[in-house]
């Protein structure tokens, strides 16, 4: 968080260069991460406590008006599931910061109108920033973040365990290339319906099939998009291969 000389939380708006270097800041220790370890490995997570994030089959699935979001506004929501959970509870964020690692314009009101459809779903509880007496804008603070936290034991609940440090370089790697959010909900939505047939949030298996339909559904994208996204998730490393080996099937092998 950031502070103003009057104890207030603040956030500046920042030129594009400003935003870029802040983005080298937020990404460098990855590339160490990248050097050193395999990146899917849960417990290499940016020194957070926690080194995952969950996504629940109801989230994805079921809730039509969260299956529907943008690609970038789901990323957004990923982002405060993610923050919500390393910090077990509220956490303070600056619009800068999610706009630099979403790469999208400080400038727009694109975060503010996401957040206010969230507030309105009743999936986020905020308490805005504003304005400082000075013109700064505050950081806002998010009290509570729906599905940010793994379920009880014995709730039933079907959901999947997100690698942060995976999700988090795939944002690094990924933000140069054309409609990469699009790519970003493909990967996660692959983690979903892998995980989720197990139903306890762990790793399922590297090589599986996945319904055309049902992927579709899950990213509201068209098949094209899809196929797209396989290929460049493929070019990146983050699965090995992909075949159609029926009409109405995928196959994903060496799923990272």
């Amino acid at each position: 968080m950031f502070l103003n000389q009057g104890g207030e939380i603040v956030g500046k708006s920042l030129s594009d260069e400003r935003q870029e270097e802040l983005v080298k800041e937020m990404f460098a220790e990855f590339d160490k991460i990248k050097k050193s370890h395999p990146i899917n490995h849960y417990y290499i997570d940016y020194g957070m406590r926690l080194g995952f994030f969950p996504v629940y089959w109801e989230q994805l699935n079921d809730n039509h008006s969260f299956r529907d979001l943008k690609p970038v506004w789901k990323c957004y929501y990923f982002l405060l599931q993610s923050f919500f959970n390393v910090n077990e509870g509220p956490f303070y964020k600056r619009d800068a910061d999610f706009a630099s690692l979403l790469n999208v314009s400080l400038n727009s009101n694109y975060l503010s109108r996401a957040r206010k459809y969230f507030s309105e779903n009743g999936w986020i509880n905020i308490r805005s920033g504003g304005l400082s007496g000075g013109g700064q804008r505050r950081a806002t603070e998010y009290l509570n973040v729906k599905w940010a936290m793994p379920p009880s034991k014995g709730e039933g609940k079907r959901w999947a365990k997100v690698d942060r440090a995976t999700f988090y370089y795939l944002l690094k790697v990924l933000r140069d290339k054309p409609r990469y959010h699009d790519i970003i909900v493909v990967w996660v939505s692959l983690l979903a319906i892998n995980l989720s047939k197990i139903g306890n949030g762990f790793k399922g298996t590297n090589s599986f099939t996945v319904n055309k339909r049902d992927i579709a559904t899950y990213t509201n994208q068209s098949q094209q998009k899809i196929k797209k996204a396989f290929d460049c998730l493929e070019n990146e490393g983050f699965i090995g291969s992909w075949i159609e080996p029926k009409l109405n099937r995928y196959y994903i092998e060496d799923f990272v």
